[in-house]
């Protein structure tokens, strides 16, 4: 086998199987990237196809002529309401390799012999069926919401419906999509009972929510996940039922921290409730430890300083680890002990995350404790400590200023251990500025709009 070189197997592979797959592969293998391909119907109601390479940065340019030779594969409706199937459509190869150069908005658009293998007359169309190809799957404002149905009656498969869910806010973030579209789209998962869905719908507002906290638009989005999250909570309960499967104690925990965020009047009260009944009398508490650290979290940004002392003591009284984490991160959502609690970090107790998570005052905070300590956590922490910790305190950034006053910070500082890691970070927080400048106003327009 030693004279054997990778050309080798593609080509034993494309003989076996009478595919093109050696001039396929070069286009995965010989550059880098992957591609978005975006489903559309042109107005006499033909399917058509284009591909470009994905940036998380709208702004980034492609400098290559990028195009990849594609396997399609397309699950697909059937039926007058599209509740039928879904029947996976094997479309063959698109040979992008060999097309005409790219359009304006650097597109290869495929010629429409391939997209007369679809179905037209299909209610529902859904690229990359059962996930088999590695590129992001778009659609025009019809085809997304087309896709609601299958995914609102369950006929895609959850992790066809993750996919799609998760795609259509990397592609808003990235500028490819518009945010009312991808907003529209999640609601169809409203009554979804996967605990994934929701774990990704809650990553996907929370990003939104953090964008626009410290605007007039914040309450509305908290009114909005009151009335999304609210009849999940009445359905799970706070408490472990004989039905739960594997994941339901996380469903729970995730959903009640959402509603904390949102500041549900009855999950402030019940979590009160629970909280003085896990410190003064554990062993009688009904909820279980899963849900130990959301109840001391969401009770410390509701209380303030009055549950500070109450978490510090269990904490110190504590041997358990996971106790004890769960006390950091209670203690972090009290603004007022900021100060303190950061400077208990340096004396050996890792807390900057529980401060961090309070969002852009707590990593405003985090951060010129940093600058100002900078010194004592470098003779402290071993240089990748310290850049977690700088990378956890301004990962919260989402201004061009922020980013700006970071790099000018540490322009003299020795950063080379955590400068990838960094780069990524600043990265981030430009691209968050970006869909802050974006999509803020149009998020607004569409809160206000809403009636669940």
């Amino acid at each position: 086998y030693s004279n054997a070189v990778t050309i080798d197997l593609w080509e034993a592979l494309e003989e076996a199987s009478d595919l093109p797959l050696s001039a396929m592969m070069n286009t995965w293998t010989k550059q880098t990237g992957f591609p978005v391909v975006t489903l559309s119907r042109t107005p006499d109601g033909a399917l058509s196809l284009a591909q470009t390479r994905f940036f998380s940065d709208p702004s980034v340019v492609d400098p290559d002529d990028s195009r990849w030779d594609l396997p399609l594969t397309a699950q697909v409706g059937h039926g007058s309401g599209g509740g039928g199937g879904p029947e996976l459509h094997r479309v063959g190869i698109w040979t992008a390799s060999d097309l005409p150069a790219r359009d304006a908005a650097f597109e290869v658009h495929a010629p429409t012999s391939v997209g007369s293998k679809f179905p037209a007359d299909s209610p529902w169309i859904k690229l990359n069926g059962l996930q088999q190809g590695f590129y992001i799957d778009n659609y025009d404002a019809d085809g997304w919401l087309r896709l609601q149905s299958p995914c609102q009656q369950l006929v895609l498969s959850e992790v066809d419906r993750m996919c799609l869910l998760d795609n259509a806010f990397v592609l808003t973030r990235a500028g490819k999509l518009d945010l009312a579209n991808a907003l529209e789209f999640s609601r169809a998962f409203a009554n979804d009972p996967s605990y994934l869905i929701w774990k990704s719908l809650s990553t996907h507002l929370t990003f939104y929510g953090s964008l626009i906290h410290q605007t007039p638009t914040f309450p509305k989005f908290q009114a909005y996940v009151r009335r999304f999250y609210g009849p999940q909570l009445a359905r799970l309960g706070w408490f472990t039922q004989d039905t739960d499967q594997e994941s339901t104690a996380y469903f729970r925990s995730e959903v009640i921290r959402m509603l904390g965020t949102a500041k549900d009047p009855a999950v402030l009260a019940d979590a009160v409730i629970h909280f003085q009944t896990l410190v003064t009398t554990p062993e009688a508490s009904r909820v279980t430890s899963d849900l130990r650290a959301v109840i001391f979290r969401v009770v410390a940004t509701h209380l303030q300083g009055q549950v500070y002392d109450q978490l510090r003591t269990l904490y110190e009284s504590s041997d358990l680890a996971e106790l004890k984490n769960d006390c950091l991160g209670g203690m972090g959502a009290v603004q007022n002990k900021w100060n303190d609690t950061l400077e208990w970090a340096l004396s050996g107790k890792y807390a900057f995350a529980g401060v961090v998570r309070s969002g852009i005052e707590g990593a405003d905070f985090t951060w010129a404790f940093i600058q100002a300590n900078w010194d004592r956590l470098n003779d402290k922490y071993i240089p990748n400590k310290v850049g977690s910790l700088v990378c956890l305190a301004i990962g919260r950034f989402q201004s061009e200023d922020k980013a700006v006053e970071v790099e000018a910070f540490l322009g003299d500082k020795k950063t080379t251990a955590y400068k990838r890691r960094l780069d990524t970070t600043l990265e981030g927080i430009r691209i968050k500025a970006a869909c802050f400048r974006r999509d803020a106003t149009h998020l607004d327009q569409w809160l206000t709009a809403q009636t669940l």
